[in-house]
């Protein structure tokens, strides 16, 4: 909360804006150079750390470069990153429960409290298997739930750089699936704690998979 409350404060006093949207203004500003219409710089370390903001980079298949988001919004766990052109995705610890803008739209995930993504686990403590409920809509615009169990493969160590950083994380392949289906998740994730610094999940059957890499921890 303390990344918000300081882009809170940086956006201004006197503004008829929520305090949500006083955030977005101050993200976009920050991801794009400036309030005016001009090239965003290249996203550098040195200038992520200056941002202020809690940061990821998020690249669905097929995109030519991947997009930077900020935190702008904490429902209860989940967080939602905007991009400067008001892309977002939430996240809820590590899981990725909303997509907006960038793909084909996922309108939630249900999770349980203890699944390994939702609350950081050391890789070998992960359990056997977990379940989760997918939200999206049809070609009616009607929501439709997809059930999957899904069970973890401790895969091995990997050195996995972002953004200028190098981290020594463990590499987790996740295999869920239903009646007669199957994906693979992938996860990159801190040995001691579980903290997933990098990650590719599926969004659904037309955008597949979208890789998510933490740049700057929300609440870190």
């Amino acid at each position: 909360m303390a990344a918000l409350a300081a882009a809170a404060a940086l956006a201004g006093c006197g503004s008829d804006r929520t305090p949500f949207e006083d955030t977005v203004a101050r993200v976009r500003a920050g991801l794009s150079g400036g309030p005016a219409a001009a090239p965003a710089p290249a996203l550098t370390r040195a200038r992520a750390n200056a941002l202020r903001f809690a940061l990821i980079s998020a690249r669905p298949d097929g995109a030519p470069a991947p997009a930077y988001l900020a935190a702008a919004a904490d429902n209860g766990g989940h967080v939602t990153y905007v991009s400067a052109n008001r892309r977002s995705v939430t996240l809820r610890g590590g899981l990725v429960t909303r997509v907006r803008g960038l793909a084909e739209p996922l309108e939630g995930v249900v999770a349980q409290d203890d699944d390994p993504l939702v609350r950081p686990t050391p890789p070998e403590r992960w359990p056997a298997h977990y379940d989760r409920v997918f939200k999206r809509r049809d070609a009616l615009l009607r929501i439709r739930s997809e059930a999957w169990r899904c069970a973890p493969r401790i895969v091995g160590p990997a050195q996995v750089e972002i953004l200028e950083l190098t981290f020594s994380l463990v590499e987790v392949a996740e295999t869920c699936h239903d009646a007669g289906r199957s994906f693979e998740n992938r996860h990159w994730v801190d040995p001691r704690t579980g903290f997933a610094w990098k990650t590719r999940q599926r969004l659904g059957p037309q955008a597949g998979w979208i890789d998510i890499e933490i740049i700057r921890p929300y609440g870190g």
